[in-house]
C-alpha cells in the first residue's frame, strides 16, 4: 500500500517566506478590503470623536466659508475648480464644496467635516495595506502605527476642516509612491482593456493628489526614480502625479507671493527646532507640556532631547541593514522637507527660529507629516530592538512612547459659537429668493477663526 506523502501547508500571507523586498503575493482580495475599510472606519470614529464638536455644532473654518463655500455658491464648479487660492490649485476642496452644495446652507459645514474625517481616515489608513509590508512586515504594527497617526500628533487646525485635508493627502499620497507591486500569478494573463483602466485609475489618483498638495513636490525624485527602474501601467500614478505638481510650481511662482527672507540659517534652525518641538516633544508629550520649555526659556530640556534624538536615530542607523538604512535615510528626508518647503514657502520660517514667539504660534499642519513619520520611525525601532518578540508587547511599547501625548493631544476644546444658525438661514433665505449677487445687498457672516468672515457681493 502506497503512502502519499503530506504536502507542507502553504505559508500565511502575514509569514516572513511571502514577504520580497520588491513585491508582496496578492492576498485574499476580500480580506485585504474588509480590513482596510474596517480600519477606515475606526480611525473615522476616532477623528470624530477627537473633535465632536464638528459634527455636533458645526462651523466653518477660515477658508472652508470664506473661499471654497463662498466661490462655489457665488459661481458654481465649473468656474472655480481650476481656480488658484494662495498660489496653488485646490481641487479635492473645490470638489467637495461642490458634493456639499446639494444640501441646505446650514448643513454645509457639517458635509465638508464629514468629507474631512473621511478623507483623514482613508489616507492614515493606507499603510494597513499589504503593499506596505515591505517596509514594516507585521500587518498589526502597522495598524497600530495607522492609529497612532490619526490620535497622538496635535491637529486642531486638521479636524473637521476642508482646507487642510491635504495634509492628510499628503501622508497618503506619499505612501503609494513607494507601494510594492503585487507578483503575478501564474494564472494571470495580460489584458488590454483591465491594463488600460488601471493605467487610468492611478493616473487619475495622481493627479488629484498633485493638484490639491503642492508640498507632494517632496517625492518627485522617487517617482522619477521608480519610472525610470520600473515601467508598469500603475506607474501612470508617479507620471500624473509630477506632472500636476510641476503645474502647482509654476502656478506658486506665478502668483503675487511676498518676497522670501533669505536667512538660510534661520530656516535650518527653525527646520530642527520645529521637529524636536513640534514632532518629537509634542507627540510623546502633547501640546501643552511640550510648550513649558519654550515658555520658560528652558533651553537645556529641548538640547537634551535633540541629542538623545540624534544618538537614537544614529543607533537605529548602525544596527540596520542596507535596506532598513534607506528606510531611516528616505524619512527623514521627507520629515525634514515637509518641514522646510512649508515654513520657507510660507515665509514663516523667521517665527519658529524665536523661542520666544515660538509658543504662541499654532500651525501644527506644517509638522503633521514630521510627526508621523516620528511614530514610523519609533516603530522601525521597536521592530529591530524587540526582534522575534511577540507582536502585542512590540505595540504596547510602541503605543507607550506616545500615550500622553495621545492623552493630552487627543480631545480639541470647544471653539467660539460664531452662530452660524442664525447666519445660515440668512444666507438660505437670500439664496431662495435669488437675492444674491450682484445688484442685491452684501451678506457679512462671522465664521471661524475670529475676524473671519463670508462676505457675499
Amino acid at each position: 500500500m502506497k503512502h502519499r506523502r503530506k504536502q507542507p501547508d502553504p505559508p500565511r500571507p502575514g509569514d516572513a517566506a511571502t514577504v520580497s523586498t520588491n513585491a508582496v503575493l496578492p492576498p485574499s482580495a476580500g480580506k485585504t478590503y474588509l480590513q482596510f475599510w474596517t480600519l477606515s472606519g475606526v480611525i473615522f470614529v476616532l477623528l470624530i470623536l477627537r473633535h465632536p464638536e464638528s459634527v455636533t455644532h458645526p462651523q466653518f473654518w477660515a477658508e472652508d466659508g470664506s473661499v471654497f463655500f463662498r466661490w462655489q455658491l457665488l459661481h458654481g464648479l465649473k468656474t472655480c475648480l481650476f481656480q488658484p487660492h494662495n498660489g496653488y490649485l485646490c481641487v479635492a476642496q473645490r470638489l467637495a464644496a461642490a458634493f456639499a452644495s446639494w444640501f441646505p446652507v446650514y448643513y454645509v459645514p457639517l458635509v465638508y467635516a464629514i468629507c474631512s474625517a473621511a478623507a483623514g481616515a482613508v489616507c492614515c489608513s493606507l499603510f494597513v495595506l499589504p503593499m506596505f509590508r515591505h517596509i514594516l512586515q507585521s500587518d498589526r504594527v502597522r495598524m497600530a502605527v495607522c492609529i497612532l497617526m490619526a490620535t497622538a500628533p496635535r491637529a486642531n487646525e486638521l479636524l473637521g476642516t476642508l482646507v487642510n485635508v491635504p495634509w492628510y493627502i499628503l501622508i497618503g499620497g506619499t505612501l503609494l509612491v513607494f507601494r510594492a507591486e503585487p507578483e503575478p500569478t501564474a494564472d494571470s494573463k495580460p489584458n488590454s482593456m483591465k491594463r488600460a483602466t488601471h493605467a487610468i485609475g492611478w493616473g487619475l489618483l495622481g493627479l488629484l493628489f498633485a493638484l490639491t498638495m503642492p508640498v507632494l513636490i517632496i517625492c518627485v525624485p522617487f517617482c522619477v526614480w521608480r519610472i525610470v527602474k520600473d515601467w508598469s501601467p500603475s506607474r501612470m500614478y508617479e507620471v500624473c502625479l509630477t506632472a500636476g505638481l510641476a503645474l502647482q510650481l509654476w502656478l506658486f511662482f506665478s502668483s503675487e507671493q511676498p518676497p522670501a527672507d533669505g536667512r538660510v540659517d534661520m530656516l535650518i534652525a527653525a527646520v530642527f527646532a520645529g521637529f524636536i518641538y513640534r514632532a518629537v516633544m509634542t507627540t510623546m508629550a502633547g501640546f501643552q507640556l511640550a510648550m513649558i520649555p519654550a515658555a520658560s526659556k528652558w533651553m537645556s530640556l529641548p538640547l537634551l532631547v535633540l541629542i538623545a534624538t540624534v544618538v537614537w536615530l544614529t543607533t537605529l542607523w548602525l544596527k540596520s541593514d542596507a535596506k532598513d538604512r534607506r528606510k531611516v535615510e528616505i524619512a527623514l528626508y521627507l520629515a525634514g522637507s515637509s518641514i522646510l518647503i512649508t515654513l520657507g514657502g510660507r515665509n514663516v520660517f523667521s517665527v519658529f527660529a524665536d523661542i520666544n514667539n515660538f509658543k504662541v504660534t499654532e500651525l501644527e499642519r506644517y509638522f503633521f507629516m514630521a510627526s508621523c513619520i516620528f511614530i514610523f520611525l519609533m516603530a522601525l525601532s521597536m521592530e529591530k530592538l524587540l526582534r522575534g518578540r511577540h507582536e502585542p508587547l512590540r505595540i504596547a511599547a510602541l503605543t507607550a512612547t506616545v500615550a500622553v501625548g495621545i492623552a493630552l493631544n487627543f480631545h480639541i476644546p470647544p471653539l467660539t459659537d460664531m452662530h452660524w444658525k442664525s447666519g445660515a438661514a440668512l444666507i438660505q433665505q437670500r439664496l431662495d429668493r435669488h437675492e444674491i449677487g450682484p445688484g442685491h445687498p452684501p451678506i457679512v457672516v462671522p465664521i471661524l477663526p475670529d475676524g473671519w468672515v463670508i462676505f457675499l457681493d
